[in-house]
């Protein structure tokens, strides 16, 4: 009996061990962003929470976002609904040495739920090889836009790779799709499509966080926020996983 009880634990062992090596690292190709670094987010509304209104999206790099999944996310540590305004601008000026952020749209106010809230950028409003910046505004105090808590990150709109776009064709289930995405640094794509999912979801925001924390940026700066953002993204961690 006790055999039997060590060759289970054995393979539960083994099993756990193989269910965390699979999981496909999220791998960008690192691009600084572009612009004045954004202040760091700010805790919620209330007085009494302890988490940040985030954006759970890489902020210390640019990475790939494709025109058949364009929905981002943002975790709200409030209990209390408050409106979120969407702004979306284009970098005008991609081959400058400055970017220049022309206002693409402000969309209608939505109001906000705890937890993970995801908001959608209509895919006409994007152009394929364009870089853009969206923006989420949390007004805790309406009328008074300087008591706004601000969550933003940039990406750049491109076409999924033909070999991306075959393996995602034989995939059988959202975790897979979501790991290629991972793969191919495809994070937008990558995190709705673990949605499902709240342990995959979990998985992939490890994977930010080891990412911000250990990726070289050439600007010490975008460094020094990537590890700020993976701190904030680390708490939530610990709060979905309960």
């Amino acid at each position: 009996m006790k055999a039997v009880e060590s060759i289970l634990s054995l393979a539960l062992g083994i099993s756990l061990i193989l269910s965390s090596a699979a999981w496909a690292k999220f791998r960008p190709s690192p691009t600084t962003p572009r612009g004045p670094i954004p202040p760091m987010g700010t805790r919620g509304c209330a007085t009494d929470t302890t988490l940040d209104f985030t954006a759970l999206a890489p902020v210390s790099t640019i990475v790939d976002l494709s025109l058949d999944q364009t929905t981002i996310a943002l975790y709200i540590p409030d209990r209390a609904a408050y409106e979120v305004t969407l702004r979306l601008y284009q970098d005008t000026a991609p081959t400058g040495e400055k970017p220049k952020w022309t206002a693409v749209k402000e969309f209608e106010p939505k109001k906000s739920q705890e937890g993970v809230m995801t908001l959608q950028i209509p895919a006409e409003l994007l152009k394929e090889g364009q870089t853009y910046l969206w923006q989420a505004a949390l007004a805790c105090i309406p009328g008074y836009p300087s008591s706004d808590l601000v969550a933003q990150a940039q990406f750049r709109v491109v076409s999924k790779p033909a070999e991306l776009q075959r393996k995602l064709s034989q995939a059988s289930d959202a975790e897979t799709r979501s790991q290629l995405y991972a793969a191919a640094g495809f994070w937008y794509s990558a995190f709705i499509e673990a949605k499902p999912s709240k342990s995959t979801q979990i998985s992939l925001l490890k994977d930010l966080v080891e990412y911000e924390q250990t990726q070289q940026s050439q600007d010490p700066r975008w460094l020094k926020r990537g590890r700020e953002h993976s701190e904030s993204v680390a708490k939530i961690i610990e709060v979905l996983g309960k």
